[in-house]
């Protein structure tokens, strides 16, 4: 006999949402592992196997390429070097107003 909890049902104690996604997780575990058997029957197949042995497996040869670099370096999508001209400006007419003030 199931020990009775204190609400009165014989569930493990997770009830509720624990419940719910434990089940959830069940159903998704069980559907992968129907996925996995129609996969190894399919791998089991003397016609998949011969068909996979006919397959060209060599592989491509890797041609370096050197990256192309970029004509300028960009900073918020706009040239460093206006950006950095942007911020000295407004450094420069900041610090001249904090002087007449």
């Amino acid at each position: 006999m199931m020990p009775i909890n204190q609400y009165g049902s014989t569930d493990s104690g997770l009830g509720g949402a624990w419940g719910g996604a434990l089940d959830f997780l069940d159903l998704g575990l069980n559907k992968w592992a129907q996925i996995e058997q129609v996969n190894a029957l399919k791998d089991s197949n003397p016609k998949a196997q011969n068909q996979l042995a006919e397959v060209d497996q060599q592989p491509l040869p890797v041609v370096h390429q050197p990256a192309p670099k970029p004509a300028e370096t960009m900073v918020f999508g706009l040239p460093q070097k206006t950006v950095i001209a942007g911020f000295a400006v407004l450094l420069v007419v900041g610090l001249a107003l904090r002087g007449k003030a």
